[in-house]
């Protein structure tokens, strides 16, 4: 049960280790799907199988907000009563909101393959019934949401990391046996929503119910009108990430057609895989950030250690985009990635990529302390970034023009998302440029791996350049430690004696 008025407290670091341990294992069947989808639908079927699931993440973003702030309201309001209210108040949003997505079903059935994403005539019935797909795809979801934000806000990460190393197995089991055995996109498709209704029994068997009370729809009255203002704003702000996230494939797809697109998307989908490195982070840290932001006197406590924590993410970042650059030209092809032009597409979109995961673990910052409104200012600022870029270089670059628009896109709004943050917590200025400075330097160094991968260089000045990258990561995670250490300790100090006694 979730409504506990003790809620069990996990060490970070356990909680970090059961997260990525899941996160991992469906990272690794991630790499195995991408190469294994290309081969059986075709550059072509696999771009408009992408389309797919960049229509269920959008719609999936674009749901107001609820199941973020719904997130953050169980983590600070944890008397069972509230908790209660709360997921009462979201699952009427949630019906509300499943009926409004299926009554636009007719517009999006000609906005999506003749506006936002035209295809050929021979792709748009099979991207028609694709639109069809990821709207159900949404509304099948919703108790599984509500249970896995539950679980979440309760800091049940065990039990969490359980249901999502098997969710994501299925998923990657489904898409590889589902391109072998139906080699079309919309078959494909097919077989991942069914796949919901499995997942939602592992959701009750793993994490467990919730009252049966809460699944009453009810007419949303003054308490959903209060969360659905609440979360507007952070619903604006989901709707520009997911923009932002799905821009590359919008522009790919618009200049250079769906055979680029599929490439694209395949060097999009392998270097993303980085993400699940911030994703089991942020999963942790959420939660507790929205709780200790609260309380004024944590918040200026916890400057200094969120001042170390960005910096040590930028340098973390910059060396996962270096060691990209390099494993690339070994690892794509020895998984079935041949084509020359995908190899450089995912080159430059794993520098972006990498780049982008700090701009993840910033933007979670930002929401944890309920200033929703500062988080459009992130997503909005890589939005504009990255489609300037591409329109400029566009002629000059071909597609891989879209991975230099993904590198500085990352860069911007990394940094808005960092300004953000530090002045939230009262950093001055001063501080701050000093901060954006040793920040700069292992971007610089991630950047200048691409010139051994274009052969402007000796192959073993990359090498060099990881060396130095791994020396600041130590260097970052030591300083960051000492301040954690220290700041552990201040409020040890701080406590009363009684407290201290009972801590030990």
């Amino acid at each position: 049960m979730i409504f506990k008025r003790s809620i069990p407290t996990f060490p970070v670091a356990r909680s970090l280790l059961s997260v990525y341990a899941a996160v991992g294992l469906n990272g690794v069947l991630g790499l195995l799907s991408v190469p294994i989808g290309l081969r059986f639908l075709g550059a072509e079927g696999y771009g408009l199988f992408s389309l797919y699931t960049l229509m269920v993440s959008y719609v999936l973003m674009a749901d107001l907000g609820i199941s973020k702030n719904l997130l953050a309201l169980l983590s600070r309001h944890r008397d069972p009563q509230d908790q209660h209210k709360n997921l009462c108040t979201a699952f009427s949003l949630y019906c509300a909101l499943s009926v409004a997505w299926v009554a636009l079903i007719p517009l999006l059935l000609w906005l999506v393959p003749n506006a936002l994403f035209p295809v050929q005539a021979v792709h748009k019935g099979a991207l028609r019934w694709l639109t069809v797909l990821a709207v159900a795809e949404f509304v099948v979801g919703v108790p599984q949401s509500m249970m896995q934000t539950a679980c979440l806000a309760s800091e049940q990460f065990g039990k969490y990391s359980r249901f999502t190393m098997v969710s994501g197995a299925l998923r990657n089991v489904i898409l590889i046996a589902g391109s072998i055995a139906f080699r079309s996109p919309l078959g494909l498709a097919a077989a991942i929503l069914a796949r919901k209704f499995i997942e939602l029994f592992f959701a009750y068997q793993i994490m467990g119910a919730i009252p049966r009370s809460v699944w009453r729809p009810r007419i949303p009255g003054r308490a959903a009108a209060a969360m659905l203002a609440q979360s507007g704003t952070l619903s604006f702000a989901q709707v520009l990430y997911s923009s932002l996230m799905a821009a590359g494939s919008f522009l790919v797809n618009r200049y250079f057609g769906l055979y680029s697109l599929g490439l694209y998307r395949v060097a999009f989908d392998l270097a993303g895989k980085v993400s699940v490195l911030v994703n089991g982070m942020t999963l942790v840290l959420f939660p507790k950030l929205a709780h200790a932001f609260g309380s004024a006197g944590r918040r200026a406590m916890m400057a200094r250690v969120i001042l170390s924590a960005l910096e040590a993410s930028w340098t973390l970042c910059a060396t996962l985009g270096a060691g990209a650059v390099i494993a690339a030209p070994w690892l794509l092809p020895r998984i079935g990635i041949l084509q020359p032009e995908t190899v450089t597409l995912f080159v430059l979109i794993a520098i972006g990529l990498s780049m982008n995961c700090h701009t993840l673990l910033a933007n979670e910052i930002v929401q944890a302390t309920g200033r929703y409104r500062d988080s459009i200012w992130v997503s909005l600022g890589g939005l504009v970034t990255i489609a300037t870029v591409f329109c400029a270089l566009a002629r000059a670059m071909g597609p891989a023009a879209i991975g230099m628009a993904w590198i500085l896109a990352a860069a911007v709004s990394g940094g808005i998302g960092d300004s953000v943050v530090l002045n939230f917590l009262g950093v001055s200025a001063r501080t701050q440029v000093a901060s954006g400075a040793k920040k700069a330097l292992p971007v610089l160094l991630c950047l200048s791996t691409l010139a051994g991968y274009f052969g402007l260089t000796a192959r073993q000045f990359p090498a060099w350049l990881i060396g130095g990258l791994l020396v600041l990561l130590i260097r970052d995670a030591k300083s960051l430690l000492r301040v954690v250490d220290s700041e552990t300790l201040q409020r040890a100090s701080d406590r009363p004696m009684s407290q201290q006694v009972a801590a030990a």
